[in-house]
């Protein structure tokens, strides 16, 4: 099947969520993010389910880092993690992220 130009194959949009199942996802979020963290911390755990879920945590708490300066030029920001065990953490959740220059 072929979309008309100009027009969308979806006029009526994503359907909604029924309110009783997005009520009783958002009940569950402290486990969601407990999960998350404690998929962080596993040293078990593959590698690639560790960085998934820190890149998840992240972005709820800061949003997704764009991939240019916002200037137009193209040009990547420099962007440094550095992985902290639970004994290098300050627990300070609420400190804001470094400025950008």
């Amino acid at each position: 099947m072929k979309f008309q130009k100009g027009k969308s194959g979806n006029p009526g949009g994503r359907p909604k969520l029924p309110a009783e199942l997005r009520d009783l996802c958002r009940q569950r979020t402290d486990l969601a993010i407990e999960t998350l963290i404690d998929i962080c911390r596993d040293k078990d755990a593959p590698a690639n389910a560790r960085a998934n879920a820190a890149n998840l945590l992240l972005n709820r708490a800061w949003g997704k880092n764009p991939a240019t300066d916002g200037e137009g030029s193209g040009d990547p920001q420099k962007t440094t993690l550095t992985w902290m065990d639970g004994n290098d953490r300050k627990d300070k959740a609420s400190n804001p992220p470094p400025a950008r220059s």
